[in-house]
Order: structure tokens, then C-alpha cells, then sequence
């Protein structure tokens, strides 16, 4: 650019950093307890993970909540420092290190964790989709309430209907009604016992409880968050949010998510029925809310390593590497 272009370009980018630096210009007059406990609800964010941890390798190898809340901060590090979703390994080999886990069962346990984050935010992400289909006469501060209760309600219809016993009888047997339920496709049966598997493993239904409420809290916070930095209703800053996290789960990003975890909000955002500021506005605000959520994280990572106490890179003295360790019923 030559120096006759400068000032007639100047504008131009004086705009856009303008459109760019008005979230944290937003974000800087929100009160100071917002952030705060807007802090406390990504530490029980992760408290609820640690208790998810803690729910599955307590029975098998004694993992007490403290060191999962380590073990759990020190992994989410990992993942965000860490390009393509490398830090994922740490998993496996703190487990390894501290309690002589074998990667035959730590690999399994990861896939399963993150197969279960999705069938929960598939659950969430419906739940903040359905407010704005909802009938317009109904009062907006009920929308995202009866949508999150319908969304459980199916759920819980869903769970009720894979418990049901997987007739076991040959379609010979005479029996009319298990001939009917025989003739349904081949692949029902199959996906009924895995998924049956996976509701009684790695934790059971504690598990599942404590990804629901860490999912949900985490959507509440960064929708909420947007919510307040966009000006924009909470029922479509929980779609954003919600966009958010499916971006945040592709493996092509920079280290700390950037990238595409700022692209699903504003993707997201574009199906949502309101007027929505520029494209670098929302971006930008999508930047601040996720570099807040990474920055609590990483502060509680940095507390945990540096606490004194048993660490999950040192195995304890009293936990040789066991010979064999109990499976998790129904993935072993």
C-alpha cells in the first residue's frame, strides 16, 4: 500500500476494528459480578466432568474426585494448548502413568466419553432449536423451559424404550407377537444392545446425569454470555452457543479452538429468527465468550497442577500397575 493509499484505506479499517472491538467494549461494561459467576459456572463445569471421571475409574482403580478434578482440568489443557486435538492423548497416557491403565482400556473409555458428549449435546442442541418453533402466543420466558422439558421428556421416553428385554425367542416358536417383533430390520437388535450396553457402562446413569449438567451448563453460560454482549434473545444466543460447541469439534483448528468454534456460532445465529449485528461483531463476541471459557479452564489447569497433593502424572506408591483391571460392563 503506498502512502498516497493510506488515508483514503484508513476509514475502511478503522470500521472494522470498530465492528471487531465492540464486544469487548460490551463485555468491559457488564458488571464484574457477571463474570464472576459466570467463572464459578465454568469451574462447576468442570467439577461435574471430574465427577464423570470419577463415576467410571472410582470402581476400577480408585480414582477419588480430587484427582479426577485434576486429571480433568489437565486433559481439557491438553486439548485446547494442543493443535488438532492432539492434548486428547493425555488422557490415556496420565491414566497409564498414575495407574498403570493400559491403553486397550483408556482408548475405549475416551471414544465412549466422547460418543456420550454427543449424544447429550444432540439432545441439547434440539433443546435450544425447538423455542423459537414453539406457538407464538406462548410467553417467551417459558420457551427455552418447556423446550428443555420436552427434549427430557423424549429422552426419558427413548431410555425406557431400549430397556425394554430383546426378545430372544426363534421366529419358528408359533408365537405371533414375537414373530412381529422378529421381522423388524436386522441392525434394531444389534443397536439396541450397544446402546443398552452404554447405558449400564462406564459409569451408568451417574455418568449420564453429570454430562447432562455439564453440557447444559455449558451452553447456559456462553449463550448467556452472547446473549449479553449481542443484545441478542437467549433463545437464539442457545442456538449459537450450541453451533459453538459442534464447531469446537471438528479437529482442523488452532490451538484453544479458534477458528471454527467462532464460525458455528455465527452459522448458527444465521437460522435464528432475529435481526443479528455484523458478521465481525458476532465473531468477535464469539472470540470473547470462548477465550473466557479457555481462560478460566486453563487458570484452574495451572491451579491443579501446582497444588500440592497427589498428582495423576505420579503413581501413587500404594497403586502398583495391576495385572488386570475390572472391565466396564458391556465394553469389554
Amino acid at each position: 500500500m503506498s502512502a498516497a493509499q493510506a488515508p483514503a484505506d484508513l476509514p475502511f479499517w478503522a470500521a472494522w476494528g470498530r465492528l471487531l472491538l465492540a464486544p469487548l467494549e460490551s463485555a468491559a461494561q457488564l458488571p464484574a459480578a457477571v463474570w464472576a459467576m459466570a467463572a464459578l459456572a465454568v469451574m462447576l463445569s468442570h467439577a461435574l466432568r471430574a465427577s464423570r471421571l470419577a463415576a467410571e475409574w472410582g470402581p476400577r482403580i480408585g480414582l477419588r474426585w480430587g484427582t479426577a478434578l485434576r486429571l480433568g482440568l489437565l486433559h481439557n489443557a491438553a486439548v485446547c494448548l494442543l493443535p488438532f486435538r492432539s492434548g486428547e492423548l493425555g488422557y490415556a497416557w496420565w491414566l497409564h502413568q498414575g495407574w498403570g491403565v493400559p491403553l486397550r482400556q483408556s482408548a475405549p473409555s475416551l471414544l465412549w466419553l466422547r460418543l456420550q458428549d454427543l449424544i447429550v449435546l444432540a439432545l441439547l442442541t434440539t433443546a435450544c432449536l425447538l423455542p423459537d418453533a414453539l406457538p407464538d402466543p406462548l410467553p417467551a420466558p417459558l420457551r427455552v423451559p418447556l423446550a428443555g422439558l420436552a427434549v427430557a421428556g423424549l429422552a426419558a421416553l427413548l431410555v425406557w424404550r431400549l430397556q425394554r428385554p430383546i426378545p430372544q425367542r426363534h421366529p419358528d416358536s408359533g408365537d405371533p407377537a414375537p414373530l412381529r417383533w422378529a421381522r423388524a430390520p436386522t441392525f434394531v437388535h444389534p443397536l439396541q444392545r450397544a446402546l443398552q450396553a452404554g447405558l449400564r457402562s462406564t459409569g451408568g446413569w451417574r455418568a449420564w446425569s453429570f454430562a447432562a449438567l455439564n453440557w447444559a451448563i455449558r451452553l447456559a453460560v456462553q449463550g448467556g454470555l452472547l446473549a449479553l454482549l449481542l443484545g441478542l434473545p437467549l433463545s437464539a444466543a442457545l442456538r449459537g452457543a450450541a453451533g459453538g460447541e459442534w464447531g469446537g469439534l471438528l479437529p482442523l483448528q488452532l490451538p484453544a479452538g479458534i477458528g471454527p468454534q467462532q464460525g458455528g456460532v455465527w452459522l448458527a445465529l444465521q437460522s435464528a429468527p432475529v435481526e443479528l449485528p455484523a458478521a465481525l461483531t458476532v465473531l468477535g463476541a464469539a472470540l470473547c465468550v470462548h477465550l473466557f471459557w479457555v481462560g478460566v479452564g486453563l487458570a484452574g489447569a495451572a491451579a491443579a497442577a501446582l497444588w500440592p497433593g497427589e498428582r495423576p502424572w505420579h503413581r501413587p506408591p500404594s497403586t502398583a500397575c495391576p495385572a488386570s483391571l475390572p472391565q466396564a460392563e458391556g465394553l469389554s
